[in-house]
């Protein structure tokens, strides 16, 4: 994943809705609030966004929407681009050996944004002082119901 990575997110209505999602809390430039499936945009990752495919770092991860077995709250440690620790920071019924697979780098969230998601993305925004991705919301079937995800990052902290 390199720094100026594109990706496409799409949106079914016109600028009013785009004006309207670009104002949220949360955006940033380079961030791209959108809805539906329909007409595709190009997104770029911010520059100086780091590439934190191999890298070691911490954060807490917020899965939220529909109907998914990862929903909570959690303390992610990440070494060279893999999930090592997982702390639920309330209650879940998923056992930590299961936590440590389905639990998401942020790499690997900012990857189904960029690749065969893509065009399940309703929403993404990066930080914007550190460039590392803060919101993700996907939809992969928009007729569907409950197979929305959504996953905040917040306390990003890189490995010394």
């Amino acid at each position: 994943m390199g720094l100026a990575v594109g990706f496409v997110v799409g949106f079914a209505a016109g600028p009013a809705l785009l004006a309207g999602c670009a104002s949220q809390p949360g955006s940033a430039p380079g961030s791209a609030p959108s809805q539906g499936t329909s007409t595709p945009a190009v997104v770029d990752v911010p520059a100086g966004a780091p590439d934190l495919t191999h890298a070691s770092y911490r954060y807490t991860l917020d899965s939220t929407c529909g109907e998914n077995a990862l929903a909570g709250r959690y303390r992610v440690t990440v070494v060279d681009g893999r999930v090592s620790e997982v702390d639920p920071l309330d209650e879940q019924g998923l056992s930590p050996d299961r936590l440590l697979e389905v639990v998401p780098t942020i790499a690997t969230l900012v990857d189904r944004a960029t690749g065969p998601d893509a065009g399940a993305v309703r929403t993404i925004t990066f930080d914007p002082a550190t460039g590392v991705l803060r919101t993700l919301e996907l939809d992969p079937v928009p007729t569907a119901v409950d197979d929305e995800e959504c996953f905040e990052i917040t306390n990003y902290t890189p490995a010394p």
